[in-house]
């Protein structure tokens, strides 16, 4: 056979194969009638059902010119806050530190401005105490007995922590209205409470404990009255002690599963009344305790400053009689809150708030502290360690 007819059957051939390609590429469709194509994993923003990556907002919910009188302050778990006014014509400032790392940063409470004011690491804090005047701190880093404790001095400048220790086996500790510190010690069978002065570097002992399982709910200076108890089981009975010029004395006030909360002459406290976890309010005044209609667990309550017969508490209705007090100081049960206020000189108990109403969602409200004149409540959510604020004397919805 001659070249030519060679050429000429391949080339029909290509052409032949050429054409069933371009049917096959266009023309051929699978039985179900729709198009097939390759999958190859891009996300397609037409499709409902497609998964977009959005960018991580690191920003804090802080919305101080918000109406809502429950907000939400952070999205970082706080080892300690406190509301602070550096000089009497400023503005007054939120100052809270960050649990894990001790930074410390301050919100703007009249433009909700956050920044970092110290970006020295404590490792692994775990509580920390602010002065009034927004100086100092006191820090916890670690747990248990392998807890250590610093003072530090801020210095927002050049945003650092001058650290001094405190080589002392400390229990708890809290600041004063007159920018010191309190804390605890443990010996071998008593308890004793000292003050710190962190301008001059001094301390001195307040008072002893007779016992070694104190636990002290501190007043707001050294001179201010402070109680103590053993601390709460339902094994064991507890009674309550008065701390008042340097002198204990023992209060009409006992219980298995004890413990209490209180201000001035003022205290509001819980126990067991024979498998029944039950709350009281008493005034020293006139020597009286008033069984609440409302249980709570005294370590959920502030005393408020402008008035200590007015107690702040938060408290659910899901409360177990089986699981007060012990699984709760052992972590183990959660609650949702609501907030109430008891009156020691009534002895009532007043519904403030609905908290899963006010923010969409069950808290369970520990730390709680007010301000100075008792118009803002904070609280951390004891499940996630986020902070909050209730406005207690409601703002003026046209404030600017």
């Amino acid at each position: 056979m001659k070249r030519p007819v060679f050429i000429i059957i391949g080339a029909i051939l290509v052409l032949v194969l050429l054409v069933i390609w371009v049917y096959m590429l266009f023309f051929n469709k699978p039985s179900g009638g729709e198009d097939e194509f390759a999958n190859l994993n891009f996300n397609n923003t037409n499709d409902p059902t497609a998964i977009v990556d959005q960018p991580e907002n690191n920003e804090p919910t802080v919305d101080v010119m918000g109406k809502e009188r429950l907000r939400q302050l952070t999205t970082k778990p706080t080892a300690g806050y406190r509301e602070v006014q550096r000089t009497p014509s400023s503005t007054p400032e939120l100052l809270y530190i960050e649990s894990g790392t001790g930074h410390i940063f301050s919100i703007d409470l009249a433009s909700g401005e956050e920044k970092r004011i110290s970006a020295t690491t404590i490792p692994l804090s775990t509580k920390g105490e602010i002065t009034p005047d927004g100086k100092f701190v006191m820090i916890q880093s670690g747990f248990g007995a392998g807890s250590e404790f610093v003072v530090g001095e801020i210095n927002p400048s050049d945003n650092t922590l001058s650290n001094k220790g405190l080589n002392e086996q400390i229990v708890s500790f809290s600041a004063t209205d007159n920018n010191t510190f309190l804390y605890s010690i443990q010996t071998i069978d008593s308890v004793i409470a000292k003050e710190y002065d962190p301008l001059k570097e001094t301390q001195k002992t307040l008072f002893v404990a007779p016992f070694r399982e104190a636990l002290i709910d501190w007043g707001d200076s050294a001179s201010a009255v402070h109680y103590f108890y053993p601390k709460a089981t339902s094994k064991l009975e507890g009674f309550l002690y008065k701390v008042e010029n340097g002198k204990i004395s023992r209060l009409p006030i006992d219980g298995y599963g004890l413990s209490a909360e209180g201000g001035g002459a003022n205290v509001i406290y819980s126990k067991d009344m024979v498998g029944k976890y039950q709350t009281y309010v008493y005034n020293q005044e006139n020597n009286v305790s008033a069984q609440s209609p409302v249980r709570v667990i005294p370590e959920k309550c502030a005393t408020a400053n402008t008035n200590t017969s007015k107690i702040f508490c938060a408290s659910s209705d899901n409360i177990k009689e089986s699981d007060l007090p012990d699984l709760w100081y052992k972590g183990k049960v959660t609650y949702a809150d609501d907030l109430w206020r008891a009156d020691t000189d009534s002895g009532g108990m007043a519904y403030l708030f609905n908290v899963k109403s006010g923010s969409g969602r069950e808290l369970d409200m520990v730390n709680l502290v007010t301000n100075k004149d008792d118009s803002n409540l904070y609280f951390t959510n004891k499940t996630d360690g986020f902070l909050w604020m209730f406005e207690l004397i409601p703002a003026d919805e046209n404030r600017q």
